[in-house]
């Protein structure tokens, strides 16, 4: 697992803990460079949030190809990842990031496709994959409010006295 802080869009983003439900705030920083999602260990014990130990410790590489001085990952932590309204439910590897609460990599950024504006340091979740169930939910949503304004759309065409029987 390859850790690098580069120069990325910081973004808001919340967490949501499974345990617990609680929500969050914290800066996220989108970095391509990272290979998975990592946060923060000083975020983790602030917030009291529930860690998972993994059975096997994954030793994080800095990209001169050394370990990483913090040392390698031996928890994660299981939660919800809100960015511009979209979720998506990850483990976090807990690691000391220094600067950044949190950092979506390569793995989130390839599943999600966001379009990124490097000028504006703007993150658009417009383009997600069919494993994005948020935006399945959102295509959903859409296709039955469609649904709705064709039987409204038939029902004005059909006149106001269909489905009456008129009386004599």
């Amino acid at each position: 697992m390859l850790l690098l802080q580069s120069p990325a869009p910081i973004v808001k983003v919340e967490i949501q803990t499974t345990d617990m439900a609680e929500v969050r705030s914290g800066l996220a920083l989108i970095d391509s460079s990272a290979t998975g999602l990592f946060i923060d260990r000083r975020y983790v014990e602030h917030y009291k949030l529930t860690t998972w130990k993994l059975h096997h410790s994954i030793v994080v590489y800095n990209v001169n190809g050394f370990p990483n001085k913090s040392g390698s990952i031996t928890k994660v932590v299981d939660a919800i990842l809100h960015v511009n309204g979209h979720a998506k439910r990850v483990n976090f590897a807990i690691t000391n990031l220094s600067k950044q609460n949190l950092i979506p990599g390569f793995l989130w950024l390839q599943e999600h496709n966001p379009e990124i504006n490097w000028q504006t340091q703007k993150i658009t979740m417009s383009r997600c994959s069919d494993r994005c169930h948020t935006c399945q939910a959102e295509i959903c949503d859409e296709q039955k409010e469609l649904q709705k304004e064709e039987q409204c759309l038939r029902a004005c065409r059909a006149g106001p006295y269909q489905g009456f029987q008129r009386m004599t």
